[in-house]
């Protein structure tokens, strides 16, 4: 299967390990990015995976959020992409506190 996936800032790490897990499973991935820990306007990242959803029907996409509003907002946006709501949540510490972080798989509705 063919995957698209993107994240916020926050997402970087866990979008970095989810690419390598995807790809040792035999899965072609197409990663758009962020490539490092800069802010982003996560809003780019959610319209070039659901673009590429949208263009390359027999695939499928994931974001990756640090919230999970920026990127539902921006993805709902898209009339033919279905999100499915979390996928996975993982929780991490980072520094004294708890981060999660959120995918969405988006997939293209004829």
């Amino acid at each position: 299967m063919k995957f698209y996936i993107a994240t916020d800032h926050a997402g970087v790490d866990l979008k970095d390990y989810t690419v390598e897990l995807l790809k040792q499973k035999g899965h072609e991935v197409v990663d758009l990015g962020p490539f490092d820990k800069e802010r982003v306007d996560y809003p780019d990242y959610a319209v070039k995976v659901a673009q590429s959803v949208l263009t390359d029907t027999s695939s499928q996409g994931i974001l990756i959020c640090g919230s999970g509003i920026g990127m539902s907002m921006a993805a709902n946006r898209f009339h033919g992409s279905v999100r499915h709501f979390v996928m996975m949540h993982i929780l991490r510490k980072l520094h004294a506190s708890i981060m999660m972080q959120i995918f969405f798989v988006l997939e293209s509705v004829s």
